[in-house]
């Protein structure tokens, strides 16, 4: 499936993983790419950003905000060295 990014990344039918780690440096790519996985994961899996805390990476930033935090009501477990969020949420 093409992405806003220009990666193309396949959608699974059932969940598939517990660790995603995205490096993407744009609000576009960090915001497909975090759709596109957390329906990959297994109950409780982590997803790991690399570059919102980096200055020069503002966009990814906006986008964790807007989509993790904002939209779908996430937390971080650990910020440094890289932001940590569980998906789905353990209540």
């Amino acid at each position: 499936m093409p992405g806003r990014s220009g990666l193309k990344m396949r959608r699974y039918s059932a969940p598939v993983s517990t660790f995603p780690q995205r490096s993407c440096d744009i609000y576009s790519a960090v915001a497909y790419c975090y759709d596109v996985s957390k329906g990959a994961l297994v109950q409780g899996g982590y997803i790991v950003l690399d570059d919102p805390v980096t200055a020069s990476c503002l966009g990814a930033l906006e986008a964790m905000e807007a989509y993790m935090i904002q939209r779908d009501g996430l937390h971080a477990e650990q910020v440094y060295p890289h932001p940590v969020f569980r998906y789905p949420p353990i209540p």
